[in-house]
């Protein structure tokens, strides 16, 4: 069985680190002959949150020497400063946080992190708009100046969804005049009485919506929203998102047939000090059980009879992928050469 790694982070900022977990849990320590994985995962009730408990349920089940444990940390921001303390060994999030937190920039400005290697892909997410019946939103350009739900404050996503409106000031100004700053857990409610009169919501891997979502769509009428050309220019031209369109999913009521909006891939990423040994049997796990993991999370991708899609959200020019990862790549052809391989 494989030996928890020693970190030189863990020694260097375990001390400092306590009050941060505090948000997340208890402090990792492998208790018997396993490798400890406190993976960051955003809030409950979302697609990370729901993906993680699903490979941890499954990881416990097929494992002995590997232990995944999901945490929650409020957003991708939120996590990927509890790894730099030390307090985390992976986490999921967009690629876009991560090379934020490497560059300094925002929300990490003036903030030195490290970040983790690059592991897999986890999900493909199809972000678009829906508006309440009855509001009289019918495209985006009836959202602006209106009660709207632009995510959870502190959602790396956010950010990501703001920095690519920049492509345009004037109507990002016009679109967050009125935005609705709540977590997500309080969207129902707050559709429910009135508060909210449209949302951004999305999707995943063209199977569901997060369960913040799926209650909402379960106390309100909904219907999407048609993507106009000014929206649209923003989408095909900022580089930070891929403008989309294809038919509608994840909704148990009419919503209309069509979502317009804009794509985001998701990875997990692992601490160098982990094993390559322990990053391999996460991923072999989730080639050999997907089955398994997606009668947790339906959106689970079927990595045994597409691996491709292990690799979706890998990029040359960015981080390397762990050893563990990389092993399991060239074991089974999905390696490409232009990707450094790490220590």
């Amino acid at each position: 069985m494989s030996e928890r790694p020693t970190s030189r982070r863990r020694y260097l900022k375990g001390a400092a680190s306590v009050s941060a977990i505090g948000l997340t849990g208890c402090l990792g320590g492998g208790g018997g002959d396993y490798v400890d994985m406190r993976v960051g995962s955003s809030t409950q009730g979302s697609t990370v949150f729901q993906t993680s408990q699903a490979i941890q349920r499954v990881l416990r089940e097929q494992s002995d020497s590997v232990r995944w444990d999901t945490q929650t940390t409020g957003g991708d921001p939120a996590s990927t400063r509890i790894y730099d303390q030390g307090d985390l060994e992976a986490y999921g999030m967009t690629n876009y946080t991560v090379k934020n937190a490497l560059n300094s920039q925002e929300p990490f400005e003036d903030e030195d992190l490290d970040v983790p290697y690059q592991g897999f892909t986890y999900f493909v997410r199809d972000d678009h708009f829906v508006a309440l019946d009855g509001t009289g939103i019918e495209t985006t350009d009836d959202l602006l100046g209106r009660d709207v739900y632009l995510l959870q404050p502190g959602w790396g996503t956010r950010q990501q969804f703001m920095d690519a409106m920049d492509e345009d000031p004037d109507l990002k100004e016009e679109l967050t005049e009125n935005v609705v700053n709540i977590d997500t857990g309080d969207v129902a409610g707050a559709a429910e009485e009135g508060r909210i009169e449209a949302i951004l919501s999305y999707g995943a891997n063209e199977v569901n919506l997060p369960t913040w979502m799926a209650e909402t769509g379960a106390r309100v009428d909904l219907h999407s929203v048609e993507v106009t050309d000014q929206f649209q220019d923003v989408f095909e031209q900022s580089n930070l998102v891929s403008y989309y369109e294809k038919d509608t999913y994840g909704y148990e009521q009419d919503v209309g047939d069509t979502f317009q909006g804009w794509n985001l891939l998701f990875q997990y990423f692992f601490d160098p000090d982990l094993s390559a040994d322990a990053v391999y049997e996460v991923l072999e796990i989730a080639y050999e059980h997907y089955e398994s993991v997606q009668e947790g999370q339906p959106a689970f991708f079927p990595y045994g009879e597409e691996p491709e899609h292990f690799v979706t959200a890998i990029e040359s020019d960015f981080l390397p992928v762990h050893p563990g990862a990389a092993d399991f790549y060239e074991d089974h052809d999905l390696w490409d050469d232009s990707w450094e391989r790490g220590d």
